[in-house]
C-alpha cells in the first residue's frame, strides 16, 4: 500500500474519470503518485518499482487473485496501447511518448491544484 494514503487518493480521485480498464487505471495512478513523490524518476524505472511494489499487492486486494508479472517493457506497451484506446485522454497526450506524456500530465495537475 502506498505510505501517504491521502495522496494516493487524491491521485486516484483525479485520474478516476479516465475511461480505462481496472488495472492500466491502476498502474497509471501508481505511476502518476511515483512521479509525484520521485519527479526525477524516468517512466521505465518508474513503472519497474510499482510493479514490483505497489501493483502487485493493490491488484491482490481489490481482484482477490495473485498479480500475474510480466517484463516492464510488457507492461509498457499494454499501457501505451490502452492509452491510446482511451476516449477522453487529452489529445495532445497522444503525440510522442505516451505514458511519460500522460504521467508528467496528471502529476502536474496534481501540484498546481495542490
Amino acid at each position: 500500500m502506498p505510505k501517504n494514503k491521502k495522496l494516493y487518493e487524491a491521485v486516484a480521485m483525479m485520474c478516476a474519470d479516465l475511461k480505462l480498464a481496472y488495472y492500466p487505471k491502476l498502474l497509471l495512478v501508481n505511476m502518476v503518485y511515483r512521479k509525484i513523490k520521485h519527479p526525477e524518476e524516468k517512466t521505465d524505472e518508474i513503472m519497474a518499482k510499482v510493479i514490483n511494489t505497489t501493483v502487485p499487492e493493490l491488484y491482490k486486494k481489490h481482484k482477490g487473485k495473485p498479480f500475474m508479472q510480466v517484463s516492464v517493457n510488457k507492461e509498457i506497451d499494454m499501457l501505451e496501447r490502452e492509452l491510446h484506446e482511451c476516449e477522453n485522454l487529452p489529445e495532445d497526450l497522444l503525440n510522442g511518448k505516451v505514458i511519460a506524456n500522460t504521467v508528467k500530465y496528471y502529476a502536474k495537475e496534481f501540484i498546481d491544484e495542490n
